[in-house]
C-alpha cells in the first residue's frame, strides 16, 4: 500500500492573475504528490519546474513528483502514475463546462426541471465520455483517482441540513452520476459535516460580488478499492473549512487535498509516449510495461498505421526491462505521424501515436463552409487537452465575449472539427491556446 497526497487546483486563467509563485506555494503546502490543475493556459510545465518536480503532462495539465504516462489506450482520459517502477495508479484530471452555471440560473428564476435539463446537457454530455474510460479503468481492477473542477454542486450538499440557498434537495446529475459509475468524493466522505465551499471566496480573495453564490464545485474523487484517510481544503487563512492556509491567495478557487491509500498494482502491458508532438532533431521518450523482458519484447518505432515490418528503429526494453523508459531519435525521418508499437515474440501488444513536426512548425487552421456547416481544420496545433477553436465575426478583437461557437480539439496536433448551422457571412476561425484566450492561429473565411 502506498500512501498518495492528491489536489485539485484550478489556478485561474494561468495562474499569473495574482502570483504564480503562490501557485507554487499552495500546491507545495498542500503536501501534494501530485496535482490535477485547471485553466493552465500553457504554464504547467513552468509550474513543475518551480516544484523542483520532474513530471508534467501539459496534454492532460498534471504535475507529479512520480513518472506519469498516458498509456496506449487512455484516449487522453488518464495517465499512470508510477508509485514504483512496476506499480501504478490511474489519474484523470477534468474541467467540466462552466457556463450557463446551474445555480445561477435557479438565483435567476429558472426553473428546477430547466436547471436539471441544462446540467444533463451541458456538463452531463461534456462527462460522459470520461464515465466510459472510467468505468473501463474500474473494471480492470486498476485504481482510479480524479480531480477536477467539475462546475457542478453536488447532491449531498443539498438539503434540509445545508445553510444557505442550499436548504432545497436537489439531485445534481453530475455528482450522481460519479457515483453511480463508482466513485467515491474523497472530501465528502472524510468530513461529512463541513460544508467545504470551493467557489468563490473572491478573486482576488476576499473581494466578492454582492450577488455571488458559493458552492463545491472543485473534488477528488476515489474508487472503491482507495481508502480515503483525510481531505482539506487549500486557501486563505480565516476562510470557513479551510485546513492549509497560504496567504497571499492566487486563484478565485480553493483548492481541495485527499490523503489516500492506494494498492497500487502492475499495469497490464501498455506503451505510451511523454510528448505527443515532437520537433524534428528532438527525441520520442517512450514509456511502457513489457510482458516478458528484454529477451522476447522489442519496441518500435513505425509508420502510422504500417506492421513493425517497417520500422524506423527498433529498441528492447533495457534495465528496468519490464516497466521502464526509452528514446527514439528523429533523425532521418520525415514531418508526419508515427507510431511507436509494443510486440512480444513478434506479436503486436500495444501501439501509439505521436506526431512528428518541423523545426519550429506554427500551429496552422484553415475552414470551408459546406451549406451551412463550417469544417476547421487544423495542424501542428499544440496538442493539449483543453485547445480550442471558435468561429468569431470576421476581424473581431473580442476574443473572451465574441466566440459565437467553440469545441475543444481533444488535445490533437492534427484534426477537424464540423460546426453545424453557422449563420452566412465572413467569419474568423481561431484556434486557442490550452484553456485560454490566446490566439494560436486563425483563417479568415471571406464567404
Amino acid at each position: 500500500m502506498a500512501v498518495v497526497r492528491v489536489l485539485s487546483f484550478n489556478i485561474a486563467i494561468g495562474g499569473e492573475s495574482v502570483d504564480l509563485g503562490q501557485v507554487v506555494e499552495a500546491i507545495r503546502a498542500s503536501g501534494a504528490d501530485v496535482a490535477g490543475l485547471q485553466e493552465c493556459e500553457g504554464n504547467a510545465p513552468r509550474i513543475a519546474s518551480l516544484l523542483g518536480w520532474a513530471h508534467v503532462d501539459e496534454r492532460h495539465q498534471i504535475v507529479s513528483r512520480w513518472p506519469i504516462v498516458e498509456p496506449h489506450d487512455a484516449a487522453g482520459r488518464y495517465v499512470y502514475v508510477h508509485v514504483e517502477p512496476e506499480r501504478v495508479f490511474a489519474f484523470s484530471n477534468v474541467h467540466l463546462p462552466s457556463d450557463p452555471y446551474g445555480p445561477y440560473e435557479l438565483r435567476d428564476g429558472c426553473t428546477l426541471d430547466d436547471v436539471l435539463t441544462l446540467e444533463r446537457d451541458l456538463r452531463g454530455a461534456a462527462l460522459a465520455p470520461w464515465l466510459d474510460a472510467w468505468r473501463r479503468v474500474i473494471a480492470g481492477a486498476v485504481p482510479l483517482l480524479v480531480a477536477g473542477d467539475f462546475n457542478a454542486p453536488s447532491h449531498r450538499d443539498w438539503g434540509d441540513a445545508a445553510t444557505c440557498h442550499r436548504q432545497r434537495s436537489i439531485a445534481w446529475p453530475v455528482s450522481i452520476s460519479m457515483e453511480t459509475a463508482g466513485l467515491a468524493d474523497a472530501y465528502r466522505c472524510a468530513e461529512p459535516l463541513r460544508p467545504g465551499i470551493t467557489w468563490t471566496y473572491g478573486f482576488p480573495h476576499p473581494r466578492v460580488g454582492d450577488d455571488e453564490l458559493t458552492e463545491r464545485i472543485d473534488y477528488v474523487w476515489v474508487s472503491h478499492d482507495i481508502g480515503i484517510i483525510a481531505a482539506d481544503l487549500v486557501g486563505p487563512d480565516g476562510v470557513p473549512d479551510v485546513t492549509v492556509a497560504v496567504d497571499r491567495w492566487p486563484s478565485d478557487h480553493l483548492g481541495v487535498a485527499a490523503t489516500v491509500d492506494v494498492d497500487a498494482v502492475a499495469p497490464r502491458p501498455f506503451v505510451g509516449v511523454l510528448q505527443h508532438r515532437v520537433e524534428l532533431g528532438g527525441t520520442i521518450p517512450v514509456r511502457y510495461a513489457a510482458p516478458l523482458g528484454a529477451a522476447a519484447d522489442r519496441i518500435s518505432l513505425v509508420p502510422h498505421g504500417a506492421d513493425v515490418a517497417r520500422a524506423r528503429a527498433t529498441l528492447s526494453p533495457r534495465e528496468v526491462e519490464y516497466c521502464g523508459v526509452v528514446h527514439f531519435g528523429t533523425g532521418g525521418l520525415e514531418p508526419g505521424v508515427f507510431d511507436v508499437v509494443l510486440t512480444s515474440r513478434e506479436h503486436e501488444i500495444a501501439r501509439a501515436s505521436v506526431h512528428v513536426v518541423a523545426p519550429g512548425a506554427l500551429p496552422c487552421v484553415v475552414a470551408e463552409r459546406l451549406g451551412a456547416d463550417v469544417v476547421v481544420t487544423w495542424t501542428d496545433a499544440p496538442g493539449r487537452k483543453y485547445d480550442w477553436v471558435g468561429l468569431y465575426g470576421i476581424g473581431d478583437p473580442d476574443v473572451e465575449h465574441g466566440v459565437r461557437q467553440h469545441a475543444h480539439t481533444g488535445a490533437t496536433v492534427v484534426g477537424r472539427h464540423v460546426f453545424h448551422d453557422v449563420e452566412p457571412g465572413p467569419l474568423t476561425v481561431r484556434l486557442m491556446h490550452d484553456d485560454s484566450f490566446a490566439i494560436a492561429a486563425e483563417h479568415h473565411l471571406r464567404s
